[in-house]
C-alpha cells in the first residue's frame, strides 16, 4: 500500500512529543488506524496514529493506558504506552488526529498459520482479558465507550440511512431488535462470557464489516 507524504510528515511532527530520537521510520498499515514502526536507540516503537474522524471518547487513551499497567501488574505482557514528553498517554497531530506510542511486538501473521492449539491459546488469553476487564472497578470515571449499544461509536448511524433506499426499514428494524436483547440479557449460570458478532455487506457507500 502506498502512504501519502503527509501521513509520514504527520508521523515525524507527533514524534517531536516523545523522548525518543528516531532513525527510522517504517510504514506498517492502514486501516482504522495507521501504524508506523519507529527503530531508536532505545528499542523500536509502534505509532500508532487515529483517524480524521474520531470515534472514540477523549479519555480513551488514559484509560487503555492505566489497563496496560494493570494487566503488567497481574502477570499479562500488554504492550505498555509511552507517554509524551510532558507525560500525556497520546497527543494530537496533523488535523486532530491521536498519535500513541507503544511497545514494538515482534512477531510473524498468524493468519497462514493458524493452528488448533494456537486458537486455543488466543481463545484462553482474550478470556483473561474479558475477565480482568469486567472485575475492573477503576477509580477515575473514564470517559470511554461502553459495549451497551448495538452501534456504540460516537458517530452518527450512517448504516440505517444508507441502507434504506436499498432494504427500506430492514436494518433499521434489525438494530431495534438487536438492542432490545442487549438491553435485557437473560440470566446464565457460571462465569460470563462475551459474544461477538461481525457481518460483511457491500453498498453504495463501500464495505464494512
Amino acid at each position: 500500500m502506498q502512504l501519502d507524504a503527509g501521513s509520514r510528515r504527520l508521523a515525524r511532527l507527533a514524534l517531536t512529543r516523545f523522548d525518543v530520537t528516531p532513525a527510522r521510520l517504517t510504514f506498517v498499515a492502514e486501516s482504522f488506524n495507521t501504524v508506523f514502526r519507529v527503530a531508536t536507540d532505545q528499542g523500536p516503537f509502534a505509532l500508532r496514529i487515529g483517524p480524521r474522524q474520531r470515534i472514540h471518547a477523549d479519555g480513551t487513551e488514559i484509560a487503555e493506558q492505566a489497563w496496560q499497567k494493570r494487566l503488567h501488574a497481574h502477570g499479562i505482557p500488554a504492550p505498555r504506552i509511552h507517554p509524551t514528553s510532558d507525560g500525556a498517554a497520546s497527543t494530537r497531530a496533523g488535523d486532530n488526529r491521536s498519535c500513541v506510542l507503544l511497545d514494538w511486538v515482534q512477531g510473524r501473521s498468524l493468519r497462514s498459520r493458524m493452528t488448533p492449539a494456537s486458537a486455543r491459546r488466543l481463545g484462553q488469553l482474550a478470556a483473561r482479558l474479558h475477565r480482568d476487564a469486567a472485575d475492573w472497578n477503576a477509580e477515575a470515571n473514564f470517559d470511554v465507550l461502553r459495549g451497551d449499544q448495538v452501534l456504540y461509536w460516537r458517530v452518527p448511524p450512517h448504516v440505517v440511512t444508507v441502507a434504506q433506499p436499498l432494504c427500506g426499514t430492514l436494518f433499521a428494524e434489525a438494530l431495534a431488535r438487536a438492542q432490545s436483547v442487549v438491553d435485557a440479557p437473560k440470566p446464565v449460570p457460571g462465569p460470563r462470557r462475551a459474544l461477538r458478532c461481525s457481518s460483511r455487506w457491500s453498498s453504495p457507500a463501500g464495505s464494512t464489516r
